[in-house]
């Protein structure tokens, strides 16, 4: 370059005439630490500007400000909980973060009890200052250039102060700190300036001011043949200012990515989690074969894609493969395993991610043989779940014939899931094969009726399996049947069985309580411990859990033979049809026998039932329009239920003692009315 050029490109630098300006906001600090800060430098002999708050504020960042900014060689930016409140201090940011980029300000941020995830992502007292700037039209054009700039600070590398932190302690550290920072600017233009082969020099110069400038200056050294220590020397301090990523590559396309590993290193100790940084490291370890295998394996902050990449490129699948695994970077893995015949590791890494692999259909046919051969044949594997899964849903995928035959030979897969992912797939008879297989029998039965509609099936399996909840179901869908017009034999069924359930419902002749609920599944164990408590005390008790066998009219024919009946009101009582027309009748046997009645709040405000306020009004009207009872009768009905005084369990009270007190209550009651009948 000639000089004249060279004179020209040195016309344009201001003359720094302050080494460090502070940025601010004078009601949060300028009278406390920005105060002690500013005659710290000034004792270290730092030339130090700092706004005396004589300045005339206006709309426009003042002409002293705008030069104080331009001819610093560094600022240090307070970043305060209310900076970003201050239009002024906003429009000082911008000022600074342009000069930043077109002469070389350095720029140290210091987050003065404030978290820097909300400076970076604009959250917490950051996100409530944009909120009240957006009240304001006037800054309407001003808010995105605010939010970058503080989103560019907010991003570099500084300090951060907590309110339990000793601030004196921290200013002569700091103190300290940019007093190395700005001798070795100096130290380093002095080195350039004597190295011929550097013809730019004061392009370069004007560089060393500017950390985002740092890697292609430290390219041109390396160009140069400076030596690997001087160069450490120059970033090394200034290692949280660099930008990471352009250092990096400007030592990786010169081969020397090596000179770099106690910059690296030291910026991890520090909690760096910069994925170049640790792209850079895993080079350096692979390179150096400084067991590279741990590094792939823990390290979390690498990108797989490129360790992955860059491992293939040295002939070095094993290491590739761990790369992927750990990214689980599906296609690349299986790709460079089936490449290079890693298939045991392939098997293992496809049976952790099947869902995944079958779904994006990356399963070679050459893998599925092998597993095959591992799962079907006695192997140390071959009992797998994983392989026994991975299996399974490749045939539901690919060929769902072979489904029924892995079935019947393979024992250690998730039968729950599998038999509704087949259901969902339509393989009915397979989702049945499975239940069974499981003795998942009320799932099974269910296959049979819903799916497959074979009610003869559904009796026979119910004959071989005998469980009350399976011949409920077959009962219920045969009786809905015979409405419809379809008839069915029913001379295969075990009446033994019907009897012996018929016996058991008949055998007393009246009930002490009628219990009415509904069947909840937040409150059955409220249900289980109060029926416990009652049949504890001899009290015969009338109930229908859910799932038990109920014959038609029983629980009316149990109603008008009991003393006293026992409601447990719940938000979800109204919602079922059997509990509606159990109140209605409970109410009607009151009225005209004397039926005892008891009524149990359950999380539920009796206030709130009378006034038929809350979920009840509308829902009411939405699920029983097909019941025998108007608007009306109901919610007179719920009225006359709730004025009966009753006891209320909120959901912080001791359900053990309140089940113990209303037994008592009971047993009080029933013997007191021992002689009526109803």
């Amino acid at each position: 370059m000639t000089s004249s050029s060279s004179s020209s490109n040195s016309n344009k630098l201001p003359l720094k005439i302050h080494d460090v300006f502070l940025s601010f906001r004078g009601e949060d600090t300028r009278n406390g630490f920005t105060s002690h800060l500013y005659h710290a430098l000034v004792r270290e002999g730092i030339r130090t500007f700092m706004d005396d708050g004589n300045l005339v504020s206006g709309k426009a960042i003042s002409t002293e400000l705008m030069k104080a900014i331009q001819g610093s060689r560094s600022s240090v930016v307070i970043l305060s909980e209310r900076y970003a409140f201050s239009s002024w201090c906003m429009r000082e940011l911008c000022k600074i973060v342009e000069c930043m980029d077109t002469s070389g300000l350095m720029v140290i941020p210091i987050f003065y009890h404030v978290d820097p995830s909300h400076v970076r992502k604009l959250t917490g007292r950051y996100k409530d200052a944009f909120r009240k700037h957006e009240k304001n039209d006037e800054l309407d054009s001003e808010m995105e250039i605010w939010r970058d700039a503080l989103k560019r600070v907010g991003h570099i590398s500084g300090w951060t102060i907590a309110e339990t932190d000793v601030e004196a302690t921290i200013i002569m550290d700091f103190t300290a700190k940019i007093s190395s920072l700005l001798d070795i600017r100096k130290e380093l233009a002095q080195e350039l300036a004597r190295r011929s082969r550097l013809q730019n020099v004061v392009y370069v110069d004007h560089d060393l001011v500017n950390p985002a400038n740092a890697p292609s200056v430290v390219g041109k050294l390396l160009d140069g043949e400076c030596p690997e220590e001087f160069i450490k020397g120059y970033i090394l301090p200034i290692r949280c200012l660099l930008p990471v990523e352009q250092l990096v590559k400007e030592c990786d396309t010169r081969n020397r990515l090596g000179l770099l590993t106690e910059f690296l290193e030291q910026l991890v100790r520090e909690g760096s989690q910069d994925v170049h940084l640790h792209n850079a490291l895993g080079k350096i370890k692979i390179d150096s074969n400084n067991n590279p295998e741990h590094f792939l394996t823990t390290n979390q902050h690498y990108d797989s894609h490129v360790l992955g990449e860059y491992c293939e490129s040295r002939q070095d699948p094993t290491l590739a493969d761990l790369a992927y695994r750990r990214g689980q970077c599906d296609e690349k893995l299986i790709n460079v395993t089936n490449t290079n015949s890693l298939l045991k590791p392939e098997a293992r890494y496809v049976a952790e991610r099947m869902d995944e692999v079958i779904y994006n259909g990356l399963l070679p046919q050459k893998l599925t043989e092998l597993l095959e051969n591992i799962v079907l044949q006695t192997s140390t594997i071959s009992g797998n779940s994983d392989l026994h899964g991975l299996l399974m849903l490749n045939a539901m995928k690919e060929d769902p014939t072979r489904v029924m035959d892995y079935i019947n030979r393979l024992d250690n897969f998730d039968g729950p899931a599998f038999g509704l992912l087949t259901q969902e797939a339509q393989l009915y008879e397979e989702a049945f094969a499975i239940y069974k297989k499981f003795k998942l029998n009320v799932d099974a039965v269910n296959v049979l009726l819903d799916k497959i509609r074979n009610i003869g099936r559904a009796v026979v399996f119910a004959c071989s399996v005998k469980e009350a909840a399976v011949w409920s179901l077959v009962r219920k869908a045969q009786e809905e049947n015979a409405k419809r017009g379809h008839h069915h034999n029913f001379e295969n069924e075990p009446v033994d069985f019907y009897r012996s359930l018929e016996r058991k419902k008949t055998a007393a002749a009246d009930y002490d309580v009628f219990l009415s609920f509904c069947h909840d599944e937040n409150i059955f164990d409220f249900e289980c411990h109060l029926l416990k408590a009652l049949v504890g005390k001899v009290i015969r008790t009338f109930h229908a859990l859910e799932g038990e066998l109920m014959m038609e009219g029983e629980s009316t024919k149990a109603l008008v033979r009991s003393r006293s009946s026992v409601i447990i009101l719940t938000e979800e009582y109204v919602f079922s049809a059997e509990c509606s027309e159990d109140l209605y009748k409970i109410v009607e046997c009151m009225e005209t026998c004397g039926l005892i009645v008891v009524l149990i709040f359950y999380h539920i405000s009796p206030g709130q039932v009378r006034r038929l306020i809350g979920s009840y009004p509308f829902k009411v009207l939405e699920e029983w329009q097909g019941l025998n009872l108007n608007e009306k009768n109901w919610s007179n009905t719920l009225k006359t239920v709730a004025n009966i005084s009753g006891w209320t369990i909120e959901e912080t009270d001791n359900e053990g003692k309140i089940i113990e007190n209303v037994v008592a209550d009971i047993s009080s009651v029933l013997e007191s009315t021992k002689d009526f009948k109803p």
